[in-house]
């Protein structure tokens, strides 16, 4: 009797480290697809930065002369 439940301690020993295993590998590769979006929104980032334009001077001394009371 005792050694059927060693095989079956064993079993479930195994078992839990097998959901363990895949567990983890699930977080890796959420990880890696997490790391990949950042990499995308940074690289839209600078595309956005790179095509906006700043206001210019003379539209900026424009505004600057608006008063509102």
């Amino acid at each position: 009797m005792q050694n059927k439940r060693t095989w079956l301690f064993l079993i479930l020993l195994l078992i839990l480290f097998s959901l363990i295993v895949a567990q983890q590998q699930q977080i890796n590769d959420l990880n890696d697809e997490l790391t990949a979006v950042q990499q995308q929104c940074d690289m839209l980032e600078k595309q956005l930065t790179e095509h906006i334009t700043p206001p210019s001077q003379a539209e900026g001394a424009i505004n600057d002369g608006i008063v509102v009371e």
